[in-house]
């Protein structure tokens, strides 16, 4: 019984996440759930909106909303859930390297650039691939190593 209350209420609270609309200004947007991004000091009256596609992500990691301070909900990147021009600042980390290149990028540029006021910032943090691709046995001797 515990367990099925458990599961009806996890689902209600989904349901609730997917209908409820983005109200309100959130003037940082956060394109996943980093707990360590959403939970830094932030200046005074900021308020954030970080967007997931996975409501797992959701549950698993997001350190919980704030009112007032801090909002999760699920959504897509690409058709992000706040008015164009609305955000001073876009943070992604590594959710750029989360969609397929180059076309979702492109995309979800477009989507950034819609949402991001004129003067707003864009803060990403990207991992590349070395020009030379290391063998397998390289990194087991850089671990073995040090």
């Amino acid at each position: 019984m515990e367990r099925f209350v458990a599961k009806v209420a996890t689902q209600r609270r989904h349901e609730s996440r997917s209908k409820q609309q983005i109200i309100g200004h959130h003037n940082a947007l956060l394109l996943g759930v980093t707990p360590a991004i959403a939970t830094m000091k932030w200046p005074r009256r900021s308020r954030l909106l970080a967007v997931d596609s996975s409501e797992g992500m959701l549950d698993a990691i997001w350190p919980g909303d704030e009112p007032g301070v801090r909002l999760a909900r699920a959504g897509n990147w690409l058709t992000l859930p706040v008015k164009s021009g609305s955000c001073t600042t876009v943070i992604g980390d590594c959710s750029f390297n989360c969609v397929a290149f180059p076309t979702v990028v492109q995309q979800l540029a477009a989507s950034v650039a819609r949402v991001l006021k004129e003067d707003g910032v864009l803060i990403l943090r990207l991992y590349v691939q070395p020009e030379r691709a290391h063998s397998l046995e390289q990194y087991f001797d850089d671990l073995l190593n040090g």
